[in-house]
């Protein structure tokens, strides 16, 4: 823009370029005006109204839409190679007396002695599921789980109920565990596998394969609908 300077009224300019002395004034500022071609505000206008239109869209977008609405199982983001037991039974103890408080006997317990005592093994791929009793009659049961990697077996977790109760166990009826959820049914026995269904916590499923170890995580195959997590089958102590 440009400037207009003009000398204060009482200043005198000499042909040399001096002047009296006087006060000094500050230059003032001329401005232009602004030309805006009606293609300008078109586009200006234009540009408002989608900005209005998309944040009116985002107000009025569902809630639903804000989640995917099932529970996936999650990857391990760090699995260590760890050194583990020799066989299952042997990974399965420390934890399971810890949790139990009770010691393991090779032969059933003596009468009216509880004690842990190996009942049945299932064996998967990389994994397997261990029944102990607990007394030398009919009492509460546990069922500890282990996986193997490079380092040996190593023990994930149990459950102990009635032996009727037990669960995941294969062969029997489960219950799928995810509140408020569902749970995802995968076609194969893998995180990245498709999704063949999402069921809703409380349904009932038939257990006819597994336990399989993969991708950090222990799979248990439901008749007729494909793998899920263990983690959404596993029953309360």
């Amino acid at each position: 823009m440009p400037l207009e300077w003009r000398a204060p009224e009482g200043d005198h300019i000499s042909p040399e370029g001096s002047r009296a002395p006087s006060g000094f004034a500050l230059p003032r500022l001329r401005l232009q005006p602004l030309d805006l071609s009606q293609a300008t505000l078109r586009t200006v206008l234009i540009g408002s109204v989608l900005v209005l239109v998309a944040v009116i869209a985002f107000g009025l977008r569902p809630v639903g839409a804000l989640s995917s609405g099932h529970r996936a199982a999650s990857a391990n983001v760090v699995h260590t190679v760890s050194s583990g037991a020799a066989a299952p039974v042997q990974a399965a103890l420390p934890g399971l007396e810890a949790m139990t408080g009770l010691k393991y006997q090779s032969a059933a317990c003596a009468p009216d002695t509880a004690c842990l005592h190996l009942v049945s093994q299932t064996d998967g791929v990389g994994a397997a599921a261990l029944q102990f009793g607990t007394a030398a009659s009919a009492g509460r049961g546990c069922e500890a789980f282990v996986y193997s990697d490079a380092g040996g077996w190593h023990y994930l977790n149990a459950v102990c109920a009635l032996p009727d109760q037990l669960s995941p166990v294969v062969g029997r009826d489960a219950t799928v565990h995810v509140p408020a959820d569902c749970a995802s049914v995968h076609v194969a026995v893998r995180l990245n596998s498709p999704i063949a269904a999402c069921l809703q916590d409380g349904t009932s499923v038939r257990i006819d394969g597994g336990p399989d170890y993969v991708d950090g995580k222990l799979w248990w195959h439901l008749k007729g609908r494909g793998w899920m997590a263990h983690e959404f089958l596993l029953g309360n102590s």
